[in-house]
């Protein structure tokens, strides 16, 4: 733990902070913790900055390369318990449903057009059905 942490989370201090919170990948290339390990993880950030003014919002990271696709459920809880920390427990199943009704809505998400994607945001997987489906760095060469 960095030494200046203790002085960030006193009483008075004025010095902004942006919570940093992962999905616990553990730093592993290509591996990330589960959908609910990740939530659970995400909201103690949220709940933590709530008591203290100076933490002024989360920001989501991650740190396995570019699974994009495996995270955007990830960073919009991220975003929603950013901008509306609940004291609540987080009702897992319930979040995880509502925001994949939400991703799927957008047809880059659920079925990406390999000539509008860009492969690298994609790790050069495209997705069906929120599935990995085939390589398309080959296919675009």
């Amino acid at each position: 733990m960095d030494q200046r942490f203790a002085e960030l989370i006193k009483d008075g201090c004025e010095q902004q902070v942006m919570m940093a919170g992962g999905s616990g990948s553990r730093h592993t290339p290509y591996a990330k913790d589960s959908y609910h390990s990740a939530f659970i993880n995400l909201a103690a950030f949220s709940r933590f900055g709530v008591s203290h003014p100076n933490f002024i919002g989360l920001l989501a990271v991650q740190w396995a390369g570019n699974m994009l696709d495996d995270w955007l459920p990830d960073y919009l809880a991220a975003a929603e318990f950013g901008w509306t920390p609940s004291k609540d427990e987080i009702m897992f199943r319930s979040c995880f449903q509502r925001i994949n009704e939400h991703l799927n809505i957008l047809p880059d998400f659920s079925n990406p057009n390999p000539n509008e994607v860009d492969p690298h945001a994609w790790d050069a997987i495209w997705l069906k059905d929120g599935k990995w489906d085939r390589d398309i760095l080959k296919e675009l060469k």
